[in-house]
C-alpha cells in the first residue's frame, strides 16, 4: 500500500514530494477562495474565503519559509512537525468541500486533505527531514523541533 512505498523512498524525495502536493493544493486552495470572495453566495462563505486565503498563505509560508515558519512557530508551535501540520491540512481542507465553494475549491479542499493525509503518514513512517525552526535563544541557529521537546528546554 501507500505506506509501503512511503518506507521504501528516501527521506529527502518523500519531503519533496510532499511538499510538491502540499504547495500545489495550497494554490488551488487559495485561488479558490479568492474567487469565493468576489463571488460569495452567502455571506458567511465570504467569511470562510478570506479565512481559506489566509489559511492558503500560511501553508505557503510554513512550507517554503524558514524566517516565516519561525515567525507561524510562535503562534502556532504545531505546525513544527509533520503530524501537526496534516491534521491542520485535513481541517483545512475540509472548509472547501461544501458546493457552494465549487468544483475548484472542492478539489482544491481534497488535495489539502491528502496533503494532510501525507504528512501524517510521513510522520509515522518517514523522518523530519527538513523541518525546522529558529531557536530564538541561540542566534541564528536552527534545531528540529522535535528535538527541543526531547531535551525538555522551554521552546520560546
Amino acid at each position: 500500500g501507500l505506506a509501503h512505498v512511503a518506507m521504501g523512498m528516501d527521506a529527502s524525495v518523500a519531503h519533496v514530494v510532499l511538499r510538491l502536493v502540499t504547495s500545489l493544493s495550497a494554490a488551488m486552495y487559495t485561488m479558490s477562495a479568492v474567487l469565493n470572495v468576489f463571488e460569495p453566495h452567502v455571506f458567511t462563505q465570504g467569511v470562510v474565503a478570506f479565512y481559506m486565503i489566509a489559511a492558503g498563505l500560511c501553508v505557503v509560508v510554513t512550507e517554503f519559509s524558514p524566517f516565516g515558519l519561525d515567525k507561524l512557530m510562535r503562534a502556532f508551535p504545531f505546525l513544527g512537525g509533520y503530524c501537526g501540520r496534516g491534521v491542520s491540512y485535513i481541517i483545512l481542507g475540509t472548509l472547501s468541500l461544501g458546493h457552494e465553494m465549487g468544483t475548484l475549491g472542492q478539489v482544491a479542499g481534497s488535495f489539502m486533505i491528502i496533503s494532510g493525509l501525507l504528512a501524517v503518514l510521513m510522520h509515522f513512517v518517514g523522518d523530519s527531514y527538513g523541518l525546522h525552526y529558529r531557536d530564538p535563544a541561540r542566534s541564528g541557529d536552527f534545531r528540529r523541533y522535535e528535538d527541543n521537546l526531547v531535551s525538555g528546554e522551554p521552546m520560546f
